[in-house]
């Protein structure tokens, strides 16, 4: 499962590589701290991190 998971995030995401090793994976999606907030009426992810997460990465 891993593996299928790396190799097709891999080609969206410039510091994951199709050969990196699941320390890399979970340093880099996992361990990133976030908070669920309520604004108005939704429920909003904040993540708190320097890195650039995009929505299309999660899109097939």
């Amino acid at each position: 499962f891993y593996l299928y998971l790396v190799r097709h995030i891999s080609d969206k995401v410039k510091p994951l590589k199709k050969t990196s090793r699941l320390k890399a994976f979970i340093l880099h999606f996992v361990s990133v701290p976030a908070k669920w907030v309520r604004t108005g009426r939704q429920n909003v992810l904040n993540l708190y991190t320097n890195k650039n997460y995009d929505a299309e990465v999660f899109i097939e």
